[in-house]
């Protein structure tokens, strides 16, 4: 219905045309031959072309190839019209009117003569209303055709062709408007909606036809186009809602980090502080406690100096346990991988426990499983610190009975090999509430063992932080007023070929009396630099007794004016000082002797002893580390290792 209706409309359109196109040919080329009929069909196949051209110009435009295929199936009623193509902008076949051979597109060749090679062709450029190039249609005539219909034009049809053309012409212009006003309706809104890329324009539907179908259907595209792009908008929306919200988010995140950040450098900071401030008293106390012990005294005396000696040992491991434990939770502790030997470690870690144990009637064994490999790869140090936790513990909470520490293999392979410790002891055991929370930091069974043993509570705590560092589990197993025993299994390297193995130091355990010092050289040049007095005092005393010649200085300055004035054969440096501290003193005196082949050796003495504060003095030219408080036995073999060292 839609092709018939359409054929008839553009056929009634093109014949109107054709026939004025005639009727002025005939009237002003009436007198020219044959070859003048050629000029003029090709005119009248130009204007004809022009009209089509116009009418398939929006099926070009919308790819209506159905649309355009009926337009030049309306050449049919124009038998002086062969072929008819057109092409779209890509040069291709979009449709296609063939008299012989139907509508179909038959390739992109273009038009070819029949048996008569003598044609008249027409091309037409195909234009949108905006002037845009969209195609080219092609109209193809024989001569004999254009002979035939100048021959009926002087065959004195002049009168009727006349009046049949006023006839076509009106119906011509009445039907095209009908035709063309609905297509450049929607070519009109088409156009808007390219240049505003908004779409809220709608074609108005004044017709059921198939012009006004089409019309319906670009406006419920409009429809479902404006429908998605609010729900774009929408999702945008929501997506930008959620971009900030997640950079808020990242923001609050950061700044609860920094705030965290903050607060364990202020706490390491206070930390550092603290230990500082309470080793320096500390370290006055034990050794004015240790110069006295060595002077004549009575029993009561001794008993009253050896009390407070043991108390403030005591409350040296307490502060020791809590910056281990604040060292291990900001994951400031490395573990190193070294050679040693498990068997002299676990002897060097149980050595000390020995006279305590005795004290308290208590058996202590060890046991090693003779499959474990004579050296090991690992922390012996670290090793040493949880073993000896465990062993303390277990005498601490052992009134009678016996303390085993069992070392067996759990898995191995050729490179490594995951150990099992098991340290058992037969105290008071532990309940099964809170053997869950035992290994928390501050946690003890309940407030009766603080009450009656002491202690901060962390010991444990670092050694389940210290055993998960080494990439092992600790556990245990116990049962109240049954004992206890605590399990660990961590890997350690087994190694390819014998080395020498250096055991690790044991921990500090309280030793039943005063150590006797270590030897060290005598008559020694000493420069001591320390600003508190009871320190300078306490070294001073020490020096002398063991035949040093001492110079004190209470700051930097008056160090290096010492140094400068007197050659001596030790420095003992202070850290903390007011005015030029103790790093800044050592780097003037490397300075003072670079090119000279000198070097003064320099210790550091300090109440320092956080994670980084030992490397920190060896970076700033000090040869060596004593912490406060200061043991005679340490000192002396600081001092003689340096000397040793500096004179070799």
């Amino acid at each position: 219905m839609f092709q018939s209706s359409l054929r008839v409309k553009l056929s009634v359109l093109i014949a109107g045309a054709s026939f004025c196109t005639a009727l002025l040919a005939a009237a002003a080329f009436f007198w020219r031959d044959v070859e003048q009929s050629e000029q003029q069909r090709k005119a009248e196949l130009s204007a004809v072309a022009t009209i089509i051209a116009d009418q398939v110009a929006p099926a070009l435009t919308l790819e209506d190839r159905k649309a355009a295929a009926e337009v030049l199936g309306s050449l049919h009623a124009d038998g002086g019209i062969r072929n008819a193509v057109l092409y779209d902008i890509r040069g291709h076949c979009f449709a296609r009117f063939s008299r012989a051979d139907g509508q179909g597109c038959l390739g992109d060749g273009g038009p070819s003569g029949d048996d008569d090679s003598r044609v008249a062709v027409s091309k037409t450029d195909v234009v949108s209303g905006g002037d845009e190039h969209l195609g080219v249609l092609v109209l193809v005539s024989s001569e004999r055709t254009l002979a035939s219909v100048l021959g009926e034009y002087l065959g004195g049809a002049v009168l009727i062709l006349a009046l049949s053309l006023g006839a076509a012409g009106g119906l011509a212009i009445v039907l095209q408007a009908r035709i063309s006003d609905p297509i450049l309706a929607v070519a009109q809104v088409a156009r808007g909606i390219a240049q505003t890329h908004q779409f809220q324009d709608r074609v108005v539907v004044n017709s059921t036809d198939e012009l006004g179908t089409l019309a319906s259907s670009l406006n419920t595209l409009l429809d479902e186009i404006e429908r998605r792009d609010a729900e774009l908008a929408r999702r945008r929306e929501q997506l930008e809602q959620q971009v900030i919200e997640r950079s808020r988010a990242a923001e609050e995140l950061k700044a609860a980090r920094d705030r965290a950040e903050e607060a364990t450098r202020l706490k390491s900071q206070f930390l550092a502080n603290m230990s500082h401030e309470i080793r320096t008293p500390m370290n006055g106390i034990l050794g004015m406690t240790e110069l006295a012990l060595q002077t004549d005294l009575n029993g009561e005396q001794r008993d009253y100096l050896n009390t407070v000696q043991s108390s403030t040992e005591s409350l040296l491991r307490l502060v020791n346990e809590i910056l281990d434990f604040s060292k291990v939770e900001s994951g400031r502790v490395v573990i190193s991988a070294e050679s040693f030997d498990l068997r002299l470690a676990l002897e060097h870690t149980v050595k000390p426990f020995l006279p305590v144990a005795a004290r308290k009637r208590l058996e202590i064994g060890t046991k090693v499983h003779p499959d474990i490999p004579g050296l090991l790869i690992g922390d012996p140090q670290r090793l040493t610190q949880v073993l000896t936790n465990l062993v303390g513990n277990a005498i601490k909470f052992t009134e009678k009975g016996e303390i085993s520490v069992d070392v067996r293999p759990e898995s191995e392979t050729r490179s490594s090999v995951d150990l099992h410790f098991s340290v058992r002891d037969t105290g008071i055991g532990i309940s099964p509430e809170s053997q869950a929370k035992i290994f928390e930091p501050f946690v003890q069974a309940d407030g009766s063992v603080t009450r009656r043993y002491g202690g901060t509570g962390l010991g444990l705590a670092i050694c389940s932080q210290l055993v998960a560092a080494m990439g092992g589990r600790i556990w245990l197993e116990s049962r109240e007023s049954a004992g206890s025993t605590f399990h660990f299994v961590a890997p350690f390297g087994k190694m390819d070929r014998p080395v020498s193995a250096t055991p690790p130091a044991p921990a500090a355990v309280p030793p039943p009396a005063a150590a006797p010092a270590c030897p060290a050289p005598r008559g020694l040049r000493i420069l001591v630099v320390e600003d508190n007095p009871t320190n300078q005092k306490l070294v001073l005393r020490l020096l002398e007794k063991s035949g040093h010649r001492v110079t004190l200085a209470s700051d930097g300055f008056q160090a290096l004016e010492e140094a400068r004035r007197n050659a001596f054969d030790l420095v003992l440096m202070d850290v903390q000082m007011p005015g030029m501290d103790g790093c800044e003193a050592s780097r003037e005196i490397r300075r003072g002797e670079a090119g000279s082949g000198e070097h003064l050796p320099i210790i550091a003495l300090t109440a320092h002893a956080m994670s980084g504060d030992r490397e920190r003095c060896l970076e700033a030219g000090m040869d060596e580390f004593v912490s406060k408080p200061i043991r005679v036995a340490e000192l002396n073999e600081k001092i003689q290792a340096v000397i040793a060292l500096c004179h070799h």
